[in-house]
């Protein structure tokens, strides 16, 4: 009798459950970003965690080999000696406040490519190009094609000078002086780089370079009619988010105000 009670009492059974956390679903999601979505989400963790800071490394413009340490300029591939970057800091000294440098993930292509890079071609506007080839080779090759043999010192200066995201470093001046040449000149060579892709390269300014990618679109049909106001005139405004002012500024509904504020950040 005994042992039947033994054989009726029911058996208990360990079991392993498998709990899926929070941080185990967004790492599985960011496996799956494509470059652009995994920059921009980095962006959002440092809007909401303002204790992370992203370690950034400049590259070489000619082969894309990155360049570490503050006074890493040349390039240890191709010996290439590059001039000092002027990327966040000069951004912020300049007197442009601090949402224009964070705010380029919204509006500017990754880097602007000026590297070769391996990037999904759905978002490398270069991905036609042989991978052998940088996108400072290919911008110079291009240029040289529109200007005159002449001005072609000119284009090797401005596209020597691009930065590591597309700006240019240097002032028309002062390639000018260097090249003992009319300032007009340079203007001139400059404004042919602005029509190359990506839009926006060459761009001395964060401004600048929104324009320049406006009016890119604007040549293949119609944009926004607000975009163009808001960039000349309430750019700062804009990053700060004062909707409502810009639209008592303008005589215009904050609802069209916000309209245009998401078409340019996706065009």
């Amino acid at each position: 009798m005994h042992s039947m009670r033994q054989e009726q009492r029911p058996q208990q059974r360990a079991e392993q459950t498998l709990r899926i956390s929070p941080r185990l679903i967004t790492s599985s999601n960011i496996l799956h970003f494509s470059a652009e979505e995994l920059e921009h989400a980095i962006y959002q963790e440092q809007l909401d965690n303002a204790a992370l800071q992203v370690k950034e490394h400049r590259l070489c413009l000619m082969c894309g080999t990155p360049l570490y340490g503050s006074q890493g300029q040349t390039c240890s591939n191709c010996g290439r000696t590059l001039p000092l970057s002027q990327s966040r800091d000069v951004f912020l000294d300049s007197g442009e406040p601090q949402w224009v440098y964070h705010s380029q993930v919204f509006f500017d292509i990754d880097n602007y490519g000026l590297a070769a890079v391996e990037n999904d071609a759905e978002f490398d506007p270069m991905a036609r190009i042989p991978m052998s080839e940088t996108l400072a080779e290919t911008l110079l090759h291009q240029l040289e094609a529109l200007v005159s043999p002449d001005d072609a010192p000119i284009a090797e200066q401005l596209v020597g000078n691009l930065n590591e995201h597309g700006y240019l470093d240097i002032s028309t001046q002062e390639i000018a002086d260097v090249l003992d040449t009319p300032v007009e000149r340079v203007s001139y060579v400059l404004s042919q780089l602005h029509t190359l892709e990506p839009p926006g390269i060459g761009a001395r300014t964060l401004q600048e370079c929104l324009l320049i990618q406006l009016n890119a679109l604007s040549e293949q049909g119609s944009v926004h009619p607000l975009a163009q106001v808001l960039l000349e005139q309430h750019l700062e405004a804009l990053g700060r988010n004062r909707f409502a002012e810009i639209a008592r500024s303008i005589h215009q509904s904050e609802s069209e105000v916000r309209e245009a504020v998401h078409y340019i950040r996706v065009m």
